[in-house]
C-alpha cells in the first residue's frame, strides 16, 4: 500500500529503503518502515534541503540512526515520534541551527536540547547550559 509520502514526495535511498523529499518545500517528509540509517543529504535532485517535516520518520521502525545535513534549518515537532530503535541523531558540524552532543540533537548554542533519541541510553545527564526543552524531546524514553 502506497503512503502519501511516497505519493508526493521524491524517493532517495538510504540504508534499509528510501526517505522521501517534497522538492516544492525543500522538506524531508517521510521513509520506508525498513529504513534503519538515514543520511540526509544536503540536496536531493538539485534542491537544497531545508528541513525535516513533523512525524517525518514516524514509520520507519528500524530506524537507528540520522545524520543532519548544514543544509537543514527548520525541523518539525515531532520528527522523530515514535522511534524506540533509534540510538543517535548526529548533524553536520557546519550546520547553522542544530548540532549533536555526543548523538543527542541540541540548538546550535547548546541551550535547546530539540530530540533525546530513545534507544540512546537509561539515564541522560543534561549538559550545563542546556535551558529549555524542545517539543516532547524525551518522548517514548
Amino acid at each position: 500500500m502506497e503512503t502519501a509520502q511516497q505519493r508526493i514526495g521524491r524517493a532517495y535511498p538510504v540504508t534499509g529503503g528510501n526517505i522521501f523529499f517534497d522538492i516544492n518545500t525543500g522538506m524531508v517528509i517521510g521513509c520506508d518502515k525498513t529504513v534503519t540509517e538515514a543520511r540526509v543529504p544536503d540536496e536531493i535532485d538539485g534542491v537544497r534541503v531545508k528541513g525535516i517535516k513533523g512525524y517525518a520518520f514516524n514509520y520507519c521502525d528500524e530506524l537507528v540512526k540520522v545524520t543532519i545535513p548544514s543544509s537543514v534549518t527548520d525541523m518539525g515537532s515531532w520528527s522523530f515520534w515514535g522511534r524506540n530503535s533509534l540510538k543517535n541523531i548526529y548533524v553536520a558540524g557546519e550546520n547553522e541551527k542544530f548540532c549533536d552532543i555526543d548523538g543527542v540533537l541540541y540548538s546550535k548554542n547548546g541551550k535547546i536540547l530539540v530530540f533525546y533519541p530513545s534507544a540512546h541510553g537509561k539515564s541522560y545527564d543534561i549538559p550545563a547550559g542546556t535551558t529549555d526543552l524542545g517539543k516532547g524531546a524525551f518522548y517514548n524514553c
